[in-house]
């Protein structure tokens, strides 16, 4: 599991399509079986799955009265009471795949779909208010500006601007070069978009070009807005630029050795979140280090997301939902050493992690609800020697609080003992039902061919051939 509380909500052969932060600070996941999960952010339980739409859900947006609202492949967005799972209204749109959604300074939605057109619902009673024409092909993204204005991005390569009180379209700008695969509202209220490998800041007051920003070398997948205004670009090219949107010119650049930079959200400390594939690595925007790298060995990353409390949410393409706690990993205290010796170590976890300092697990099932463990994992020493068959177990610590005590031990360290001296050699003769669920929750890395984790560097020295 990766570092830092990582609650995990799991749902079998359910693909997680997007992820969206509600009001009340619990967790919205739209799937791709046409449900959307609810989960408590907090313990890390789904407190409801939502069922009414006919095809995948792909977009959702939290209304600034509470409720919810989904766009789905059917055709209809639906607009959800959060505290029952009650559908309050249905909006229907011909049956044309919903591809974004937008929620407008004075509370209306905005839905873009495949047939190019744009619609602004009342979301107090469900009422189709206006529907904008324009765009000749596919809506893509949608993203309200500072002013209140809608901008829309299609396939035609066009961004629109449109005025959300009354649908006049005030701005058109062609992008006749390709299509813009990357848009984001800055600081200032200008909008920077992307269509390759340079990034276009535009007045969104007159819509001329300001300026042009040049570094990256293949196309630019996303962007994230920091608080001081600065832009990150992320790119097939293996880098993360940084830039001061106000002169154009590269503040930072952060080399993601073989990997691209795929998705990117800020952080609330300022730190930078990118995912790509099976990873996210958090980098210190001060001076571009990496900072901390989170590693599922499963399934790729298919969205971010920031929480209300600040947490950050992974959304991965098993339908499983990662939730870390920046807070704890980075403002906490610092992890207490190792004990120093001559002899052999072993740093067994019931993880992927070598720094988790807390971690929850909950699976959802076919048949409902499964609690597996709920658990407070720590790092574990332990300290033997391959010579003594009268003593092998010499030393141990535990970081948790009462791992250090000098008589008896720790469920931490008797359970790593177990599992090492007895179950690991003899899954057959585990005769209770606990101790069948703790073999089977147990991530044994020896047993892992891909087994990777970019935290933890070991030396030959550091790990038994006993082990």
């Amino acid at each position: 599991m990766p570092n830092g509380t990582g609650r995990i909500l799991l749902g079998q052969s359910r693909r997680e399509k997007s992820l969206a932060a509600l009001n009340n600070g619990d967790l919205s996941s739209g799937l791709d079986d046409n449900t959307i999960d609810i989960g408590n952010t907090k313990d890390g339980i789904i407190k409801m799955t939502l069922r009414n739409h006919l095809d995948s859900i792909i977009c959702l947006a939290a209304l600034k009265n509470g409720d919810f609202a989904s766009g789905s492949a059917d055709g209809t967005i639906k607009i959800w009471n959060t505290n029952d799972g009650s559908v309050k209204f249905t909006l229907n749109h011909n049956y044309t795949k919903i591809v974004c959604l937008a929620v407008l300074k004075n509370g209306d939605l905005a839905s873009g779909s495949f047939d190019g057109t744009i619609e602004i619902w009342n979301t107090i009673n469900g009422r189709l208010k206006k529907t904008w024409r324009g765009h000749s092909g596919d809506i893509w993204s949608l993203v309200t500006l500072q002013n209140g204005d809608l901008a829309s991005v299609s396939k035609d390569k066009t961004i629109k601007i449109w005025d959300s009180n009354d649908g006049i379209l005030k701005i058109n700008i062609n992008i006749n070069s390709a299509w813009v695969r990357s848009l984001a509202v800055l600081k200032n209220g200008e909008l920077a978009s992307s269509t390759g490998i340079t990034i276009e800041i535009w007045n969104t007051n007159n819509g001329m070009l300001k300026k042009t920003l040049s570094g990256h070398s293949r196309w630019i997948l996303d962007f994230a807005v920091f608080k001081n205004g600065d832009l990150a670009s992320g790119s097939i090219d293996g880098t993360i630029k940084i830039w001061n949107t106000n002169d154009g010119i590269v503040k930072m650049n952060i080399n993601v050795s073989s990997e691209f930079a795929g998705r990117l959200v800020v952080l609330k400390n300022g730190d930078l979140a990118s995912a790509k594939g099976k990873t996210i690595k958090i980098w210190n925007t001060n001076n571009g280090r990496l900072k901390k790298v989170f590693t599922c060995l499963k399934e790729d990353i298919n969205s971010l997301a920031v929480l209300n409390n600040g947490n950050l949410a992974g959304g991965y393409k098993d339908g499983s939902i990662r939730i870390w706690n920046m807070s704890l990993i980075f403002g906490g205290t610092e992890d207490k050493a190792k004990p120093k010796s001559d002899t052999k170590y072993i740093n067994e976890e019931k993880s992927n992690s070598s720094n988790s300092k807390e971690s929850e697990i909950i699976e959802v099932c076919d048949n409902g609800l499964k609690l597996n463990m709920i658990s407070v994992i720590h790092n574990t020493w332990i300290r033997y020697s391959s010579c003594s068959s009268m003593d092998p177990i010499q030393e141990w610590y535990c970081d948790c609080k009462a791992g250090s005590r000098v008589f008896g031990a720790r469920s931490h360290v008797t359970s790593v003992i177990w599992y090492l001296g007895f179950a690991r050699q003899n899954p057959k003769k585990i005769v209770s039902n606990k101790s069948k669920t703790f073999y089977n929750f147990c991530f044994d890395c020896s047993k892992q061919d891909n087994f990777e984790n970019d935290d933890t560097i070991l030396n030959d020295d550091d790990i038994s051939d006993t082990e």
